[in-house]
């Protein structure tokens, strides 16, 4: 069995394939928490009014948990590429690459605030657009440029059903699809 499907045995094959970092990706705030929360109650900081091991314990290590989790996730799109030589995994691995960059500047601008700030927004505003592009067209295969399925029928409804969303839906309406693009990107 390989590594990247130790989390869930029972999942069809290339299902599990990355399942864990990708989980992973999106918990590094809940990640970064649980380390201080294990160190303040293992140390005994907690027992004391300042619990200063763990402050500086955490700032030293959060950076590592932060970027872990993204790391394994571009290794394993690069993997994806070398098997299958599909571009798509290179286009996904270097989103996984900004989101590294992103990281590694907002470590450095919490050391030296006023010098790599730059740096960190810059890299921060290219990864969040680059992510949500990633989002839309890739994951759920919206953002398709087509024309409505009847020519002739020049209705706003008709147009909407066409705008943007492919042609095989799970729900028949295109509201909730516009609503999830909207809300993707504002939260």
């Amino acid at each position: 069995m390989s590594p990247s499907c130790w989390s869930c045995r029972s999942c069809a094959p290339g299902l599990c394939d990355g399942f864990l970092w990708f989980q992973l990706c999106s918990l590094v705030n809940v990640l970064n928490d649980l380390s201080y929360g294990v160190c303040f109650y293992i140390s005994g900081d907690f027992l004391t009014e300042k619990s200063s091991f763990c402050k500086s314990f955490s700032s030293e290590t959060q950076w590592v948990l932060a970027l872990l989790p993204y790391w394994f996730r571009f290794a394993q799109c690069l993997k994806r590429y070398k098997d299958s030589g599909a571009t798509r995994q290179l286009w996904n691995a270097g989103k996984y690459a900004l989101s590294l960059n992103t990281t590694f500047w907002s470590s450095m601008n919490k050391h030296f605030p006023s010098t790599f700030t730059v740096p960190w927004v810059s890299c921060a505003v290219v990864s969040t657009l680059a992510s949500y592009s990633w989002d839309l067209k890739a994951d759920w295969g919206l953002l398709e440029w087509r024309s409505p399925p009847n020519p002739s029928d020049r209705s706003f409804r008709a147009r909407m059903n066409a705008l943007f969303l492919r042609r095989q839906r799970v729900l028949r309406w295109s509201l909730p699809y516009y609503v999830a693009m909207i809300s993707d990107g504002l939260f």
